[in-house]
């Protein structure tokens, strides 16, 4: 498992101290326009993109998804994050997978 900072975001919001840290209660956001070959769109928590880069969290769901597996797309994100934290998910992983 890697070292993180205790930081947790949610209570951090609006806090005095936390926002001279450089916390900000204001999220960044990107548009993406959709396009006719743009098969899903996977949102997730910091669990997740601490412990897989972007390319490989597309390349895990995008091989279940073309099988219409997508809970098993979910599950083997997870199982990935596990296994890169040493058999345990040692933060809030959650992984939204939306199919068109």
């Amino acid at each position: 498992a890697r070292d993180r900072p205790g930081l947790a975001v949610s209570r951090s919001l609006g806090d005095g101290a936390a926002r001279a840290l450089g916390v900000i209660a204001e999220p960044v956001v990107t548009v993406h326009q959709l396009r006719a070959e743009d098969r899903f769109m996977l949102i997730a928590t910091d669990g997740l993109w601490d412990s897989l880069g972007n390319d490989q969290a597309v390349k895990i769901a995008a091989k279940y998804i073309e099988r219409n597996l997508q809970q098993v797309a979910v599950k083997a994100l997870l199982e990935t994050v596990r296994r890169e934290e040493g058999g345990q998910l040692v933060d809030d992983t959650t992984v939204i997978l939306v199919t068109f």
